[in-house]
This record gives C-alpha cells, structure tokens and sequence, in this order.
C-alpha cells in the first residue's frame, strides 16, 4: 500500500496520488497515477488566444507537467531519499475530482502498482480500511478506519465516508480494503475531501 502513492508537487502546492498501471503499450513503457483534479487544477490553465485559422479568439487549454515523488526506506522504518520523475496530466474531470497524469519516462516500469478493487466486489459498513497520502507534504504515511458511509450522492456521483483520519495533502492518495478472496490490499478509492464540524472541506 505504501510503495503504490507518491506525493505530487507542484510549484506552491502538493498532494497525493497512487499508480495504477505500469505496462508495455506498443513497444513502449506507460504509467499511470491516479489523484484529484484540485491537486493539478494549478497546472491547468485555460485562455482565450487569437487564431487565425479561425478568425477569432479561442479557448485554448495549456498543461503544465507535475513532479511525482517515491520514497526509499531501511528497516521499514526510517526514510533514505527520494526520487521524483515529471507527468503530464492526461484526462480529468473536475466533476469527479479526478485526475490521470502519466510519467514521462517510457523505459522503465514502475512497481509496485495499486490493485483496483474488482467492480463486482462489494465494500460493507464497518469494513477496515487504511488511507494512505503525502499528508503535509510529507512521504506518504498510513492512518486507519472503518466504512462508515456508502451512500453519498455529489453531482450525482456516488461517494463513500470513512472513519480513517486525513489531513490536507491526502487529496489525491488512496483508500485500501484487505480482500480475503484475493489475499491482498486493494484500492476502494481516492480521499478527496474532510468533513469537519459538519462542513465538506477540499483537501490540498
């Protein structure tokens, strides 16, 4: 679970995100990490710019690359560096605060990567479950919970509230369930926000 998220920088921000796939596609290597679309949304900026193709001022959406960090480790426990690689951000959808960004480097794997919890799999109340994020900027750190909500609606996309405690800075990150039936820890989903004296606050 640890090893799966990384922090992700931008230049006065940072958060989280946790990959997803690191494969061959066409000769070449892709890896992908999934975050939050208000982690990236600063490097993503949309202007109206003159085109004379068209005659007429266009919308023109431009993407700044993103920094991803992993962090090494002795004895489990006490932290030796980092190294970091560029993404661009690929898809988003703010709608969902969901973001795709991609690594620049089409060489090298990236392991390991997160499993998805499999679509006919079915998460209950008061499952465990373990958040993991750069909290503070800081290397990714686990805290634990339980499934304490499956029934959220938010622009009409469903949501889930767990019990395991977040900061800002695990927008982006990930929520692991343990599956017995696969004997693994799997990704249920992305925190994205806290809820604090009963006020929904964005995590950054």
């Amino acid at each position: 679970m640890l090893y799966s998220v990384v922090l992700i920088q931008l230049p006065r921000s940072s958060g989280s995100g946790t990959v997803i796939w690191s494969g061959k596609h066409e000769g070449k290597v892709r890896t992908y990490i999934l975050t939050n679309h208000h982690v990236v949304k600063a490097a993503i900026s949309v202007s109206k710019e003159w085109s004379s193709k068209h005659n007429k001022e266009i919308e023109v959406e431009r993407r700044t690359p993103v920094e991803a960090y992993w962090f090494t480790y002795i004895n489990h426990a006490v932290n030796t560096g980092k190294r970091g690689q560029r993404a661009n951000i690929v898809a988003y959808s703010e709608q969902m605060d969901l973001a795709l960004i991609q690594l620049l480097d089409t060489e090298n794997l990236v392991s390991p990567v997160a499993p998805l919890m499999p679509a006919d799999s079915t998460a209950h109340l008061m499952e465990r479950v373990w958040a993991i994020g750069s909290g503070l900027g800081r290397p990714p750190f686990a805290t634990s919970g339980h499934v304490a909500y499956l029934d959220g609606i938010k622009n009409g996309r469903p949501f889930l509230m767990s019990t395991a405690p977040i900061v800002w800075g695990n927008s982006g990150g990930a929520l692991f369930l343990w599956s017995d039936q696969r004997s693994r820890y799997e990704l249920l989903g992305v925190p994205s926000r806290i809820e604090i004296v009963g006020f929904r606050t964005p995590i950054f």
